[in-house]
């Protein structure tokens, strides 16, 4: 140590505010990386929720509708559960042939759940 010069020790110092600055460029960096993922995510759940209104408003409406024409409350839900089959069905077969891995891992449907054909009849049959 007592052979070191200034110029040693100002190299050195130097150095070091170099790899502390450095590395306060790489945490910023990360942190930048995270709110962007924070950001994402909030987006999408915010998209996530829109979109269960909407579904929640549309079948809720439909339920008075059917009510009104005296369809059973049985008979619309029967409709509902069929047609949410057949759509469930259309999409992950879409998905299947753009991303078969993503589609793999959101097809977790038992036998049961999958629809019976790939049409579904009408609400009101013609008459």
């Amino acid at each position: 140590m007592d052979d070191e010069t200034l110029e040693d020790i100002y190299a050195k110092l130097d150095h070091s505010v170099e790899c502390d600055f450095a590395l306060e460029k790489a945490l910023h960096a990360m942190q930048a990386s995270s709110r962007a993922s924070h950001n994402s995510q909030m987006s999408l759940t915010h998209e996530y929720v829109r979109l269960q209104s909407k579904v929640q408003a549309l079948t809720t409406m439909m339920a008075e509708l059917c009510l009104l024409q005296g369809m059973p409350a049985e008979a619309f839900l029967g409709h509902l559960s069929h047609r949410t089959k057949v759509f469930h069905d259309t999409l992950l077969t879409s998905l299947e042939t753009t991303d078969p891995d993503v589609a793999a891992r959101f097809d977790n449907r038992e036998i049961s759940d999958l629809p019976d054909e790939d049409q579904y009849p009408p609400l009101f049959p013609p008459g």
